[in-house]
């Protein structure tokens, strides 16, 4: 199994999208949660990932 890690800064992003990053993760949609981040924060951010 893999987890991924993200770092990336949510300043200024609207409430209505908070909240739908919270549910994408609340349902274990590490898919949605990555579209979330490639569509909504800036190119600054960063993914590792780690098996186990």
């Amino acid at each position: 199994m893999a987890r991924i890690h993200a770092r990336f800064s949510l300043d200024g992003m609207r409430p209505e999208l908070l909240e739908q990053l919270r549910r994408f993760e609340a349902n274990g949609d590490p898919t949605a949660v990555r579209e979330f981040i490639d569509n909504n924060c800036h190119s600054d951010y960063q993914l590792r990932v780690e098996w186990d």
